[in-house]
């Protein structure tokens, strides 16, 4: 129902001067940066422009209350425009697109030198699963050992390894983590389950026609049908459950056949699941059959 989490940063000072006594704030987020070339040369080139007729241009006399240069007596000559001068301090503001997490004691470390600190430390709810998903094939492994943990610290979570062990501290795998905003839930597997052993066996049914007559009109439609069996085995003889993701494709209808009825579930990349929940006892196992269909013509 919950795991300990404990989030640590590896922090390198390569600013090229030693830290004492540094205020040091960690953020995580995903912005937008651009970087300028300041080195390359750049060349301006402008389009000449040349009118139509062409005419000299007379030579005239300065008008009476006209100076030399051209403006009038008493008259500022025009100046150059001025030069906005930006101020010396930067207001600052909390970021929109990041995760802050401030230590309350100031950080001594070297220039070149790193360290490991830990920045965040609290109970994510999380459900741990045997997962299969499908992939309406036929090929025989085992499922993976997932977590599906939910944010519920109201900061994002930055991305990074996560190492998962046991109630008694041993190690049992490493999980590629996710970025999780708050109130997510997000599956993260840690590796494959042993004690479960899945035989996925897909088969193409011969399509399905049907023939209806109505009003002097002779309609004939057909059906694509396509069925996938998961067998589901407890080598070790344990009685464990096992959750099935039998994968929704667009334009398809898909039923359960054989087994336990499920609900409908979607990923955050758009992925759509027919999600099931199969308990396998210690012995004879457990099995599903799903069925797939979608219209191929109709005339």
């Amino acid at each position: 129902g919950a795991v300990d989490l404990q989030a640590w940063a590896v922090i390198e000072n390569a600013t090229g001067e030693d830290w004492e006594d540094v205020s040091l704030t960690l953020s995580s987020g995903s912005p937008r940066t651009l970087a300028a070339d300041l080195h390359g040369r750049t060349w301006r080139y402008r389009e000449t422009v040349e009118s139509e007729m062409p005419s000299p241009v007379p030579v005239m006399e300065p008008a009476f209350g006209m100076a030399e240069d051209g403006f009038a007596a008493g008259a500022v000559a025009p100046s150059a425009a001025p030069v906005a001068r930006l101020g010396s301090e930067a207001a600052g503001s909390e970021g929109v697109l990041d995760s802050r997490f401030a230590f309350p004691e100031p950080v001594d470390l070297d220039a070149g030198e790193m360290l490991s600190l830990p920045f965040l430390t609290g109970a994510l709810d999380a459900s741990h699963l045997s997962l299969w998903r499908g992939a309406i094939s036929t090929r025989t492994g085992n499922p993976e050992m997932v977590l599906e943990v939910t944010n519920d610290l109201g900061v994002r979570l930055p991305a990074g390894i996560m190492t998962v062990s046991d109630e008694v501290g041993g190690y049992v795998g490493d999980a590629d983590f996710p970025l999780v905003g708050p109130g997510e839930t997000r599956a993260v597997p840690f590796g494959l389950d042993r004690r479960l052993r899945v035989e996925e066996t897909a088969s193409v049914a011969a399509p399905r026609i049907s023939v209806k007559a109505s009003g002097g009109v002779l309609r004939v439609s057909s059906q694509e049908v396509r069925e996938t069996a998961y067998a589901v085995a407890s080598p070790s003889g344990e009685a464990r459950e096992l959750v099935l993701d039998h994968p929704l494709w667009q334009g398809w209808t898909s039923e359960v056949v054989e087994g336990p009825q499920g609900e409908e579930r979607q990923d955050d990349d758009g992925a759509r699941w027919l999600r099931l929940s199969l308990v396998v006892p210690g012995e004879g196992g457990a099995r599903a059959v799903l069925r797939d269909t979608r219209p191929i013509e109709e005339v």
